[in-house]
């Protein structure tokens, strides 16, 4: 599979899936989560906050054990895993 069809089954551009490669996410893809851009890329980077457990339906505590396992890489395919239907 091509990440332009990864992308098509997630319902965002290519170039949105390219940058949230690199961390960086566009307010379309954000507004999928009910998140801010801010919220998504601090989760990315290794942080959690309120916001973004609400938008992944976990509790804090959880998202943060999740995401400290997880690592980046992780936490990239956890948003992209979200965003696929189901």
């Amino acid at each position: 599979m091509s990440l332009s069809n990864v992308a098509s089954k997630c319902d965002i551009t290519s170039m949105d899936l390219r940058n949230l490669f690199t961390g960086d996410v566009s307010v379309s893809l954000a507004r999928k989560f009910g998140a801010t851009t801010t919220d998504l890329q601090t989760f990315i980077r290794g942080d959690v906050n309120a916001n973004m457990a609400s938008a992944l339906n976990l509790n804090y505590a959880d998202l943060k054990a999740l995401r400290a396992e997880i690592g980046r890489e992780g936490a990239i395919a956890l948003l992209i895993g979200r965003m696929l239907p189901r």
